[in-house]
């Protein structure tokens, strides 16, 4: 076996003197583009490392906050551009309510003179009162809906749990300018009445076919008013804390359905009358067999309705007893 080979010291003096000079260059060419470098990059960039990664951290969370904010306003304008068109489209809705207001109240002074002539009949004249007072009704509540809309900025809410908005219930003032509507009809109706019982007494009218659709009608109108006092009940009790807005929601679709049962009973007291009427007219030839039928599918469809009406009411109520 050899002997390990050792090198001379004329070859490791070589070694180390061209490895000396290669680090020494090296370090001279890192310095040069260092100071190349530090030439290049503006004073106002901070030199020593730390600083520097602060700064930018810094401009980082400053470019956060400047993003967030054009978006936030971006987003406020954009809602409060949509908050302007819905107020411009009530705006449009509440000038042709108006529209309709002007032209009712001409008819209405057109009726007036007509009656003041002999030209028209006092039933006239209070038709023409009655669509006066639905126009004024239309006309009321969308300006009340303006302004719900100009201090909340979205769509007028119509629910009995609603907020107060600004303070104000706009819900009750609603239902209140309702309301309004039926107490005129109810007043029309009882004139309407007295008018079909004077024919009726004078032998002028037929009792069963004029008045008791009146009766009926009348029956329903004293039930809608009936109805909008429940409702704004429930209101008052929600906005006192006395009821939760799940509750006070299930106990308002509760007195809508009970509304519809007995207005859809009493059209069908109607409904069963006018079918006897027919039936005995055509017993005798005066009505042909094809009227009997047209009113007796009335009935059953009438019939149908209340069950389903009085379906849904059970299961309102039964949701309410849980």
């Amino acid at each position: 076996m050899s002997a390990p080979h050792e090198p001379r010291d004329e070859f490791i003096r070589a070694l180390e003197s061209r490895v000396g000079a290669a680090a020494r260059q090296r370090r001279s060419s890192n310095d040069a583009r260092d100071r190349a470098l530090s030439n290049d990059v503006p004073r106002w960039i901070p030199r020593s490392r730390p600083v520097l990664a602060l700064v930018l951290v810094g401009g980082v969370a400053l470019s956060m906050v400047a993003g967030g904010s054009v978006v936030a306003m971006a987003y406020q304008a954009r809602t409060d551009q949509a908050a302007q068109m819905l107020e411009a489209s009530y705006k449009q809705r509440a000038a042709l309510a108006g529209e309709q207001l002007a032209m009712a109240m001409k008819l209405l002074k057109g009726t007036q003179e007509r009656v003041a002539v002999g030209a028209a009949s006092t039933m006239e004249l209070v038709d023409a009162q009655l669509k006066v007072v639905n126009a004024n009704a239309e006309l009321k509540s969308l300006e009340l809906q303006i302004e719900e809309v100009r201090l909340s900025g979205h769509e007028p809410v119509t629910q009995v749990s609603a907020p107060l908005v600004s303070g104000r219930d706009f819900v009750s003032e609603r239902w209140r300018i309702e309301m309004a509507v039926p107490e005129a009809a109810l007043n029309t109706e009882q004139t309407r009445l007295a008018a079909a019982q004077r024919r009726f007494a004078a032998g002028m009218a037929d009792g069963t076919a004029e008045i008791d659709p009146i009766v009926a009608h009348l029956a329903e109108l004293r039930a809608t008013i009936e109805t909008y006092k429940r409702k704004l009940d429930i209101r008052q009790k929600f906005l006192n804390k006395g009821m939760d807005a799940g509750m006070a929601d299930l106990r308002v679709l509760e007195v809508d359905a009970d509304q519809r049962v007995g207005m859809l009973t009493s059209r069908i007291e109607v409904s069963r009358k006018e079918v006897d009427r027919v039936k005995a007219r055509v017993a005798v030839g005066a009505s042909p067999p094809l009227e009997l039928a047209g009113a007796e599918l009335q009935l059953h469809q009438i019939e149908f309705e209340l069950s389903k009406a009085q379906y849904d009411l059970a299961l309102i109520r039964k949701q309410i007893a849980k």
